[in-house]
């Protein structure tokens, strides 16, 4: 076949009739309402087939796409279908632009992301609000962002970990620990999604080990402050006195040993034939904790009237008691110095030192894990019901032994 000059070419185009014109050589133009585009039109595995080489342009010359062409034929000789290399061509090159997109993301949003992802298992409380995201997201902005939050996370090394986690490590560390490991996570995920590849450099052996001492080296985990249960009963009895909802509500918390939470929550229908049943969204392990009630605490819900379904009602309507209500109480009685769930702590030291009843059932009046040791498992699985039970009646009269 003739092959056309670039002056005939340009004669066809001016034309701007419709149809595939021959160039030679397997090329052809083809003009359209659109405009105009070059194809080879070639035979693979004994089919006929046509592939674009790009528009009519001025860089796009006859003379280039002939080139072009013989690049063609030169993958057809090598068993090579042109289309479908082409096809893969495109696809590493798309997959090779993805992956350095990725590389490109930075810390906030991947934070942002994973947190995200990890909101659903986190515990909403009765409150409506989840205390678990409130305090990813406040470590976050108060620590991590600041430092690395526009810094792409493949790009982030042990030095920035370092730069966030230093000024806190020794003042903060509870906080601090938080911080790395919520760090670490992150960039693991990071790792999974492809956004960073390398050594994650918030992890600790091997890494920042060398670099930070050990928490247990900087700071000494100490209790929340408790009353020591020789002074109970005449705090007991000034509670008593109060006469209010917030100080009848600590009285409660106080002779059952139960959290806050669980008091400030507490409705009618979740006592029954003496036992109080606590519901599992009001469990720090979300197991149902069943309390037998002495005769004062009895007497002491029974007092109660109940708004809204609440057993401990609030000032705001539809409301329970504040979180901070039976803590005010506290302070009002020259109390500032202990916390409301020290009282938890009372309980126990008391069963453990003043009474002949087994450590173990100090522990599950507060709903604590007993140990794998075989012996305290089979109590476990009993849950000392009656100990408890008699515990707590006890533990109720040395409580109401200062009130006449």
């Amino acid at each position: 076949m003739i092959k056309l000059t670039v002056k005939q070419v340009e004669k066809i185009l001016r034309t701007k009739k419709a149809g595939r014109y021959a160039m030679g050589a397997s090329l052809y133009l083809e003009i359209s309402k659109t405009g105009a585009s070059w194809l080879f039109r070639f035979n693979f595995a004994g089919k006929p087939k046509w592939m674009g080489l790009g528009s009519y342009h001025v860089d796009n010359t006859l003379a280039k796409m002939r080139i072009k062409v013989e690049e063609q034929k030169a993958l057809i000789r090598s068993g090579i279908d042109p289309v479908q290399h082409r096809q893969k061509k495109t696809a590493t090159f798309k997959k090779t632009v993805e992956a350095s997109e990725k590389l490109k993301k930075k810390f906030e949003p991947c934070a942002k992301e994973y947190i995200e992802l990890q909101r659903p298992k986190w515990k909403i409380n009765k409150d409506g609000k989840c205390t678990t995201l409130a305090s990813w997201n406040s470590t976050m902005e108060h620590y991590a962002y600041p430092i690395i939050g526009s810094v792409p996370v493949q790009d982030i090394t042990i030095d920035h970990i370092i730069d966030i986690l230093q000024p806190i490590w020794h003042t903060k560390t509870p906080t601090a620990e938080k911080v790395k490991d919520r760090l670490e996570n992150i960039l693991t995920y990071a790792k999974i999604k492809q956004y960073r590849a390398g050594e994650n450099p918030a992890a600790w052996v091997g890494n920042l080990k060398a670099a930070l001492p050990k928490p247990s080296e900087v700071h000494t985990e100490k209790p929340l402050a408790s009353m020591a249960y020789e002074e109970v009963p005449d705090f007991f009895k000034q509670l008593y006195d109060t006469d209010t909802i917030s100080a009848k509500a600590l009285m409660l918390a106080i002779l059952t040993g139960v959290r806050t939470a669980m008091v400030r929550f507490a409705r009618p229908e979740h006592i029954k034939k003496g036992v109080w049943e606590v519901p599992e969204d009001l469990m720090k392990k979300g197991i149902k904790h069943r309390i037998t009630l002495s005769t004062q605490a009895l007497a002491l819900i029974a007092e109660q009237t109940p708004v809204d379904g609440w057993l401990f009602p609030g000032q705001k309507r539809g409301k329970p008691i504040s979180d901070g209500a039976m803590g005010h109480v506290r302070k009002e009685l020259g109390r500032g110095d202990i916390t409301v769930h020290g009282f938890r702590s009372s309980v126990r030291t008391w069963i453990t030192e003043a009474t002949k009843f087994r450590s173990e059932v100090g522990r599950k009046i507060l709903s604590h894990k007993l140990t794998t040791d075989q012996t305290d498992a089979s109590y476990d699985r009993s849950n000392l019901t009656v100990d408890r039970a008699d515990a707590l009646q006890i533990w109720a009269d040395y409580c109401y032994s200062k009130i006449d």
